[in-house]
């Protein structure tokens, strides 16, 4: 695959711009470019200046280049994304993209054009943030040819996950669909604690706090034992039981979920180590108080059958 070169022009003469243009000015201020034109207005002979000299046919001139061509400009990306002193709730009400479904996605090279960006300053704010994003397997995949397919001559970047959009973006879009995925990635956790949060407290609004627990549940214990469940607190046996009579009522409702699955209360590992510490003594298996331990032993291994239970700790290192 040719690489890119710089036309071989007679001396380096830096030409100053005929018009403003904010891709020559990027570009002028953060590497030494010459011989290098703009696709959006034909610049050329665009010089800058780096800290460390660079030579124009080394990896780091490239990365350097490719840096600037596919970043958010500074001026845009407080408007098209969220600052991060703005306030969680106007956080809330930042307008971003959606992410379209992944189903049929186009290939990556599909999406890049050696045809200059014709989107207009005027249009481009308002269908960035409007229009869908790609999926986030296709972003990190453009994210990862973008140097290669700019060095191949792209010039700019469609929206080809959408097929009535035939418009042409700058480069630096792909940096922006990544970073709206990221701040939705990292917004989601926190809204979804908070959508959990904001129903524990509706619940706790509609059940009285002195009454039983329903029916079907370990005891009939009041309701108000039940505020272990809201943190991270140890739970006694009789809140354990519970958990574990739900699981067994989904297994039921649901059996071919967990075929051939048996489950028992936090009493059953206490009756198992007193009869194994008693087996000496014969008691096991003539004791009439323990035939629903033999009976349960059988079953799990004539039907080859799963046991979920659970216990204190303190009954095991006891």
């Amino acid at each position: 695959m040719a690489r890119w070169q710089a036309p071989q022009m007679p001396g380096p003469r830096a030409i100053k711009p005929s018009r403003q243009c904010d891709w020559c000015d990027r570009l002028g201020h953060i590497l030494a470019i010459r011989y290098f034109m703009c696709p959006t207005t034909g610049h050329r002979n665009i010089t800058g200046s780096i800290s460390t000299p660079v030579n124009s046919s080394s990896p780091q001139f490239d990365a350097q280049i490719v840096a600037v061509v596919f970043a958010v400009p500074q001026e845009l990306e407080f408007t098209l994304l969220p600052s991060p002193s703005l306030s969680i709730a106007k956080m809330l009400d930042f307008t971003l993209p959606l992410e379209h479904p992944s189903s049929n996605a186009p290939k990556p090279t599909q999406y890049f054009s050696k045809n200059a960006p014709d989107i207009t300053d005027s249009d481009l704010l308002l269908r960035v943030r409007r229009l869908p994003i790609p999926d986030k397997k296709t972003v990190h995949k453009l994210q990862a040819c973008s140097r290669q397919a700019w060095m191949d001559g792209a010039q700019s970047v469609m929206y080809s996950h959408l097929g009535g959009v035939e418009s042409h973006f700058p480069p630096w879009i792909i940096s922006y669909w990544a970073a709206v995925i990221d701040i939705k990635r990292n917004a989601r956790l926190p809204l979804g604690r908070s959508a959990l949060a904001q129903q524990a407290l509706l619940m706790l609004t509609m059940v009285p706090w002195g009454c039983s627990k329903p029916a079907g549940l370990s005891d009939s214990e009041p309701f108000y034992t039940l505020w272990c469940f809201l943190g991270t607190h140890w739970l006694s046996g009789s809140q354990m039981d519970d958990m574990l009579e739900l699981l067994r009522y989904k297994i039921d409702t649901s059996p071919t979920s967990m075929p051939n699955t048996r489950t028992w209360g936090t009493a059953l590992i206490p009756k198992v180590l007193a009869a194994y510490r008693a087996a000496n003594t014969g008691t096991y298996w003539t004791a009439k108080d323990l035939r629903w331990l033999r009976d349960l032993g059988d079953d799990i291994v004539q039907n080859r059958a799963a046991l979920i239970t659970s216990a204190h700790l303190g009954d095991i290192t006891e």
